[in-house]
C-alpha cells in the first residue's frame, strides 16, 4: 500500500507546532532535541518539494517564450 504524501501546508503546520513546543520552557531537553531534528527534516522535505515546483515553473516559462 502506498503512503500518502503530506502536503506542504500540513508540514508547515507541524513545524509551527514544533516551534511552539520548543518555545515552551517545560519541554524536556531530550524531547526538544527530537522535535528539533523532526522539524529540520520536515523543512528539508518542504525545500526539496519547493525547489521541484520552482523548476517546473521555470520550465513552463521557458516553453512559453519559445512558442
Amino acid at each position: 500500500m502506498a503512503t500518502k504524501k503530506t502536503s506542504i501546508e500540513d508540514n508547515l503546520k507541524q513545524v509551527n507546532e514544533i516551534i511552539e513546543a520548543l518555545s515552551n520552557d517545560e519541554t524536556p531537553l531530550n524531547e526538544a532535541i527530537d522535535k528539533y531534528k523532526k522539524g529540520i527534516k520536515i523543512i528539508r522535505e518542504c525545500q526539496t518539494e519547493l525547489d521541484a515546483v520552482e523548476q517546473q515553473i521555470i520550465d513552463l516559462s521557458e516553453d512559453m517564450v519559445e512558442e
